[in-house]
């Protein structure tokens, strides 16, 4: 569950950012298409030192570190501020929420324990199937208004984080 709230709200905020850059900030299909390249290069970028910092401190703490962090900088989004802080926000929130990617596979892989494909294959059923989701509800909360989706994307991650330590400490007792 906490792998497809995490995929939801990356996806919700990959659907409604340039719609939202576009239609309420007013800015060019160009300026939108770098905003969006720089979250995704920054995401790509930290993929790797994300990852290897969830293998030495912990996939837990960095996954949510990463969602407490992306789903603060999506609620700054919502605020009314100047476009070049919420096109940062955006560019920060959705590029770690890409970077800790890489530490969420890890953690399903470890859960697992074997057969690595076949998990892997089944994780991004479960994250771009179900995390299509997210596109779908930011779309509804967004004709309301656009920015909402970003709130909405804030809660996903909260879910996604406590669904997380849950079974963590489900796990646990068990």
């Amino acid at each position: 569950a906490g792998m497809s709230t995490y995929s939801m709200a990356l996806i919700a905020l990959m659907t409604i950012t340039p719609l939202f850059l576009q239609r309420d900030i007013g800015l060019s299909t160009g300026k939108t298409g770098m905003v969006f390249a720089a979250a995704m290069l920054l995401g790509a970028i930290g993929q790797t030192w994300i990852g290897r910092l969830s293998d030495t401190a912990g996939r837990h703490g960095v996954f949510v570190t990463g969602s407490l962090l992306g789903l603060t900088t999506a609620i700054v989004a919502a605020l009314p501020l100047a476009p070049v802080w919420i096109s940062a926000t955006l560019i920060l929130s959705m590029g770690v929420l890409v970077a800790i990617r890489s530490g969420v596979l890890a953690m399903a892989v470890d859960f697992s324990g074997q057969r690595e494909a076949t998990t892997l294959g089944f994780v991004f059923v479960l994250m771009d199937g179900l995390g299509a989701l997210g596109a779908l509800l930011a779309g509804l909360v967004g004709d309301f208004q656009l920015r909402y989706a970003f709130l909405l994307a804030a809660a996903l991650s909260i879910a996604s984080i406590v669904a997380i330590l849950l079974s963590r400490r489900l796990r646990q007792l068990y």
